[in-house]
């Protein structure tokens, strides 16, 4: 049993600076948008302020990136618009997806997903045969969870750039009136509890207060995580919403879970319980989050 502690621990060390953390079993949805009364085909894209003016060793940089983008296939319409390489707007931002920091971007016609890494200052940018570009106004999120419509109605592509465009709806609402964000803690709690007492289990548990107590356990944690996240960002500001998402999510998640089954559960010994809780908690972050994803790009 140590030789296998052991080993796991190591493979665990190799690959935990590798991982994403979120500390829920998948990431929630940090921005959903429709996108209303626009009838033509068109690619979309975040700009993002930038601290300079672009240069030419910036925009070489970035190009074999702009040609590479398999992994947004469900983003763009078919590859990523090389107009917006080397475009940076009047106010001087630029491409999110190549000169900032994006992940897992999902679309479906008039509607796109953004799943962790969102900028919190942003605009959203429609480009036609990349040529004709359309750019809201400053987007500021003061929620964790953002879901709201962007309305053009009466705006149509032209030859000029058009700024400001639009308006907005449900952006930056109270968002704890919103069912969406209750019902994603609801399926996160169901995938965290299968994957986490799945582990339990192969880890020779076997005793079914054992089972009750880290299953109400995860829902508390998975509840207090989410309301956290919401109110943090909501009632203070984007960064310490960020400062929840990671040191919450990290620390409370995974400490109170190893510390309270480690107080609580007498099944076995209290060392093999906080790794086997750990153990769990590493899976249901993996696994959950790919799980997740999937779910994602079906479902959306």
């Amino acid at each position: 049993m140590k030789k296998i502690i052991i080993i796991t621990i190591s493979i665990i060390l190799l690959i935990f600076p590798w991982i994403e953390t979120d500390a829920n079993s998948g990431p929630p949805v940090n921005v959903s948008v429709s996108i209303l009364n626009v009838n033509d085909d068109y690619d979309i894209d975040l700009f993002i302020p930038y601290d300079h003016t672009l240069t030419e060793s910036d925009i070489l940089e970035v190009q074999n990136r702009a040609t590479t983008l398999s992994e947004y296939d469900d983003y763009y319409q078919e590859t990523y618009p090389s107009t917006l390489v080397s475009f940076q707007d009047k106010d001087g931002f630029v491409s999110n997806t190549l000169y900032g920091e994006s992940s897992y971007f999902f679309r479906y016609e008039h509607e796109f997903y953004l799943y962790m890494s969102i900028p919190r200052i942003f605009k959203i940018v429609l480009i036609k045969n990349n040529e004709f570009i359309m750019i809201s106004e400053v987007i500021v999120m003061e929620a964790y969870d953002e879901h709201f419509n962007w309305d053009l109605e009466g705006i149509a592509f032209s030859s000029d750039i058009q700024y400001d465009v639009g308006s907005f709806q449900g952006l930056n609402e109270n968002p704890f009136y919103d069912r969406r964000p209750y019902q994603e803690l609801v399926i996160r709690i169901i995938i965290t509890i299968m994957i986490e007492l799945t582990i339990f289990y192969v880890m020779g548990y076997r005793l079914k207060q054992t089972f009750i107590f880290y299953g109400v356990l995860n829902v508390i944690t998975q509840t207090l995580l989410t309301l956290g996240l919401l109110y943090g960002t909501y009632l203070g500001n984007g960064l310490f919403g960020n400062f929840l998402l990671l040191i919450l999510g990290e620390i409370i998640v995974f400490g109170v879970e190893m510390g309270a089954n480690g107080l609580v559960i007498k099944e076995k010994y209290t060392a093999h319980i906080v790794f086997s809780t750990f153990l769990s908690n590493l899976a249901s972050l993996i696994f959950g989050t790919i799980i997740t994803i999937q779910l994602y790009r079906i479902l959306l």
